[in-house]
């Protein structure tokens, strides 16, 4: 090709053709910047089709890491649900000064099961380390930043739950003793794989007089209706999260 060119141009040239030269270079030139802007436009093609695959994957590792984190909150409010209903059964039964009964002893223990908020954060780091940029949509990219920054606060700052469980427990210790008794009938050591640690009451209506431990579940009571509220709030958050990534992922896929 080349070699044709030239053989036109000192043809031109070798006529005393100048004005056909002139174009002809003129054209020659348009050519060259032709085909340099085609391969501009496919090297540009090809990078955007890298740097979608690249935000279609870590959108994608987002949305998994949502999907467990959303699962953890469903099974910690679960919980919080289950052990929010054991306090409000114990807490009219000392209201009431009712008589102990064995179903109580599972509500003790559920009243002080603990919950604990866990939540992976590797695929907002590998973001952070690419550059937040990488997500061309603003308004997923805020959402996203957003719903990190609040897993990290609940994951750093301290249960308020929790606080109150241990208070109960330690205001319940002077109550009771170890069920020596049902130990000894339980063979096979069941209770090693229950929540429930066997014990009894020393004096039950002696328990039911303790204001502390009543004023503790009180105050235990209105941090788990609390902590529900915003289990339940964050829970609905994730849900609409994973909605909008799980559209935008279609929509970069079907580009």
């Amino acid at each position: 090709m080349i070699k044709f060119f030239r053989k036109i141009r000192q043809r031109l040239l070798s006529e005393h053709k100048f004005s056909k030269y002139l174009l002809y270079a003129i054209g020659e030139v348009v050519l060259v910047v032709i085909g340099i802007l085609i391969a501009l436009s496919l090297n540009n093609s090809n990078e955007n089709k890298k740097l979608k695959t690249q935000e279609i994957k870590i959108l994608k590792e987002i949305k998994s890491e949502f999907t467990g984190t959303l699962e953890d909150v469903s099974e910690d409010l679960a919980g919080y649900e289950k052990n929010l209903r054991s306090s409000e059964i114990i807490y009219n039964s000392i209201l009431n000064k009712e008589s102990y009964n064995d179903s109580l002893k599972r509500h003790f223990s559920y009243m002080l099961i603990k919950e604990e908020f866990l939540a992976k954060q590797s695929a907002f780091e590998s973001l952070k380390s690419i550059g937040l940029e990488i997500i061309s949509n603003d308004s997923i990219r805020k959402d996203i930043t957003d719903a990190y920054l609040y897993v990290q606060q609940e994951t750093n700052k301290p249960n308020i739950v929790t606080e109150t469980i241990i208070e109960l427990d330690v205001l319940l210790k002077p109550h009771i003793v170890v069920d020596r008794q049902r130990l000894i009938l339980d063979e096979e050591d069941s209770w090693i794989w229950r929540s429930e640690i066997p014990f009894k009451f020393i004096n039950y209506q002696h328990f039911l007089e303790d204001d502390k431990f009543l004023y503790a579940l009180m105050k235990s009571l209105k941090m788990r209706n609390l902590q529900i509220y915003i289990y339940g709030r964050y829970k609905s958050g994730l849900e609409y999260y994973l909605e909008l990534i799980e559209k935008e992922i279609k929509s970069l896929e079907k580009k």
